[in-house]
């Protein structure tokens, strides 16, 4: 089991490597060749496409995962996993149609004044897009319950890989916005097209033909658990997106690139904690009388390799704060380093608190957390309201770091409660 924990992080860890090296790529071509404020248009649709598909992922991407995982036997969880994928194609598809029909009205609404070039073209291919992307998270999502990390590594490769290529090659042929678009149009497909085609080879061909009442029965189960998850992955979207497109409706084009930059590293930094924790939380599925003291044990460790590594990552966002950003992006985004400051200590409390959430999940413990979640939620936009007006990317950064505070302490009073229960459960002194 040792052996296969630390096998799962390397994976995991490998397959974020490739997620950053290439999106920061993508990223940083894109600064470079577009104007700023071809480079805030982006930035702001990147934002809008991210908060939808967050709605759409339903909570059933993360679901599926913990059921997936939670299989008493080979069969349930292939019929699980199958169920599942029929589920989540209905769902997207539901989505981008709707996305495409009301578009141009949610381009008009966001943009009333004009400010961002291409807007309401560029809104063409949200609901393909958004559709996509709930695709991708869904398919490294069952990668996790599956324990499969080399299907981890190909999902992520293909994925980042394909989106680097084909946007360096369709801004060299554009030169504007519609290139990155096209991009993700183009890698998105192949994605989705490589992805399905290996997951139903290597599991869900498998699976017996599900009858009406089964699959039935497995969809009320997976969207019973999905719904919770739902308030929870808003939760998430509002920690930083929710930010990013406030900014771009009440802010200028150079605070919304400012913010968008220290968000991207910030967040992309916490791909090195999800990694640590997804290598290694299936292994708390099922926690009994039997296995308790060393599931504890191997928390605690894992845990404190969790922190250690976020002590890391702060370093190299001190580096980007202090002279990183202008050297890369170009001295025009020197402006992102006060954000990137403010920044560090939520990372910090990110790295904990995403930890703690994905045990929760996998203890199916997620009511709570969703509460705290909406209350979250609630707070981040109250202050938004005051502060990003007057402050702009600061005031944004500010609410973000004062949201996140707030469900960093539940959560964690949450996951350590928990343990607390198992060890009076089982009588068992420390």
């Amino acid at each position: 089991m040792k052996d296969k924990t630390y096998g799962n992080i390397v994976l995991a860890a490998a397959s974020k490597g490739i997620a950053v090296v290439a999106y920061f790529g993508a990223d940083i071509v894109s600064a470079r060749i577009l104007p700023l404020q071809e480079y805030a248009s982006w930035v702001f649709y990147a934002s809008i496409k991210t908060m939808l598909a967050y709605i759409a992922y339903f909570g059933l991407n993360t679901s599926a995962k913990v059921m997936v995982a939670r299989s008493r036997n080979e069969k349930e969880r292939l019929e699980c996993l199958k169920a599942g994928m029929k589920l989540r194609t209905i769902i997207n598809c539901i989505s981008a149609i709707a996305l495409t029909c009301f578009s141009q009205i949610l381009a008009n609404s966001l943009d009333a004044q004009g400010r961002y070039q291409n807007f309401a073209y560029m809104f063409w291919a949200m609901g393909l897009l958004v559709a996509f992307e709930s695709f991708f998270e869904f398919y490294k999502q069952l990668c996790y319950g599956l324990d499969d990390y080399r299907l981890l590594l190909l999902v992520s490769g293909v994925e980042f890989g394909s989106s680097f290529i084909f946007t360096v090659f369709c801004l060299l042929i554009w030169k504007n916005v519609y290139g990155i678009i096209w991009a993700n149009v183009m890698s998105g497909a192949l994605t989705v097209t490589v992805c399905a085609a290996v997951l139903g080879k290597n599991y869900a061909f498998r699976a017996q033909e599900l009858d009406t009442k089964k699959e039935t029965h497995i969809w009320k189960q997976l969207l019973k658990y999905s719904f919770p998850l739902l308030a929870c992955e808003i939760a998430n979207l509002v920690a930083l997106e929710l930010d990013t497109g406030m900014i771009g409706l009440l802010s200028s084009e150079e605070q919304i690139a400012f913010y968008n930059i220290g968000k991207k590293l910030v967040s992309k930094a916490g791909h090195i904690n999800l990694a640590i924790a997804g290598g290694v939380m299936t292994s708390f599925a099922i926690i009994s009388h039997q296995n308790f003291k060393e599931r504890r044990r191997k928390f605690r460790k894992f845990f404190c390799l969790n922190m250690a590594a976020a002590l890391c990552v702060c370093l190299v966002l001190l580096f980007f704060a202090f002279g990183g950003v202008a050297l890369i992006y170009g001295p025009e985004y020197a402006g992102a380093r006060d954000v990137i400051l403010l920044l560090v200590p939520y990372y910090v409390m990110f790295a904990a608190s995403s930890f703690m959430a994905l045990f929760l999940d996998f203890q199916s413990k997620t009511t709570f957390r969703s509460a705290v979640s909406v209350v979250s939620v609630v707070l981040n936009l109250a202050l938004n309201l005051v502060f990003i007006p007057r402050y702009g990317a600061m005031g944004a950064t500010a609410t973000t770091l004062a949201s996140q505070a707030v469900y960093f302490s539940f959560v964690c009073i949450s996951g350590i409660n928990v343990w607390r229960q198992y060890r009076k459960k089982y009588s068992i002194d420390d």
